[in-house]
């Protein structure tokens, strides 16, 4: 009796034993899957993005530089698709380019919009870089411009934002703009936010802001700034911010906007010419300030209004 409770005893520290072990194996199953599938995630956001929405699909296949490596659909697609015009021009471009289709879920394809409205589609694409500038090309660009302004995107960070400045520059007919290096990526968000005007319009990199605002300037650009007016400014500051309904473009300008949250620096201010301003509504119960996409959107259909 004595060796038969010993030995339930040994058998229960034995099942015991398996139970840990098991559970921590699992749970180091567990950190490894997850480990394993952030690693994919992280591979995938820097190689590859997804773009959504029938009409970025279709300006895209237009007019991107960039590659276009297949076309995610809704699965009930495959049977008969949307009396939609733009669906018909994306079939087509498709079918010309032999570009692989694959039809999925809708939930498959929320996933890759990130839960943004997809309308059915998605492109899985490479990711699109801005244009190399340097002073030959900076020189070539000056030497053949046609356009009474051009906008540099100064450490913009926010994807929505870079990508709404760059739908009111394309709408208003602005088809050149110009982004420092911590501006937001040209993602499928800033795409979507751009209304595909990221895959239009022609988007430079500037590595050194200070030296192309000052090349500009070499070449009679103007050159404009855009912040809130000081509260406290002396007199020679205060000369210099102009609100934006009294200002004209009388040459070539460079219309630099700020980062959302410390705007242009201050070296980078001294090189203006002017400073625009938005002045706000005379009443107490209002907003101090607007973001920077819609400033921009205001600021853009003055200035050309104005000229």
């Amino acid at each position: 009796m004595f060796q038969l409770s010993k030995l339930n005893q040994f058998q229960r520290c034995f099942s015991s034993l398996q139970m840990k072990t098991r559970s921590k194996s699992n749970v180091a199953h567990r950190k490894w899957f997850t480990k394993r599938s952030e690693k994919k995630k992280q591979m995938l956001e820097e190689k590859f993005d997804f773009l959504f929405g029938r009409n970025v699909c279709d300006i895209t296949l237009k007019y991107s530089r960039r590659p276009i490596l297949r076309v995610l659909m809704n699965r009930s697609w495959e049977e008969s698709q949307p009396e939609d015009e733009r669906v018909k021009s994306i079939m087509k471009m498709v079918d010309e380019r032999s570009i692989p289709i694959s039809y999925k879920s809708s939930t498959v394809l929320s996933d890759m919009s990130q839960g943004r409205p997809h309308q059915g589609i998605c492109l899985e694409t490479g990711r699109l870089s801005p244009l190399l500038l340097n002073r030959t090309v900076l020189d070539e660009l000056i030497e053949s411009n046609k356009q009474r302004m051009w906008v540099l995107l100064y450490d913009v960070y926010d994807p929505m934002n870079v990508g709404a400045i760059l739908r009111s520059c394309s709408f208003l007919g602005l088809n050149t703009a110009f982004l420092t290096a911590n501006c937001a990526p040209l993602s499928g968000t800033t795409c979507k936010a751009s209304s595909g005007a990221t895959e239009m319009m022609k988007l430079y990199g500037v590595q050194s802001p200070l030296q192309f605002v000052q090349h500009l300037h070499d070449n009679d650009w103007d050159i404009i700034g855009t912040d809130i007016e000081p509260s406290t400014t002396t007199e020679v500051e205060s000369c210099r911010y102009e609100n934006v309904n009294s200002v004209q473009l009388n040459k070539p300008s460079l219309l630099i906007l700020g980062s959302e949250g410390s705007g242009i620096s201050d070296e980078l201010k001294e090189k203006c010419d002017k400073m625009v301003t938005i002045k706000s509504a005379p009443i107490e119960l209002s907003v101090s300030c607007l973001n920077v996409s819609a400033a921009t959107a205001i600021i853009l259909h003055q200035l050309l209004a104005n000229s």
